[in-house]
């Protein structure tokens, strides 16, 4: 699995495939898949979950129904 970054002008991107705020989303995180929605705030420090569970470094996937 493909650890998510921020891309070259600062989107959050993780296996090709680049995130935006509002979009529901799985991040793998204490070994299984978690599901929340992706947000962004200066305030915040960037992007990062409505559910607390840490992005960058690790994978996250666009959630499908």
């Amino acid at each position: 699995m493909k650890s998510s970054f921020l891309n070259d002008i600062g989107r959050l991107e993780c296996d090709s495939v680049e995130f935006h705020c509002g979009e529901l989303i799985e991040v793998f995180f204490h070994d299984r898949w978690q599901k929340t929605r992706l947000e962004h705030s200066s305030s915040q420090g960037g992007y990062y979950s409505i559910d607390g569970y840490p992005l960058l470094g690790n994978p996250i996937r666009p959630v499908t129904s």
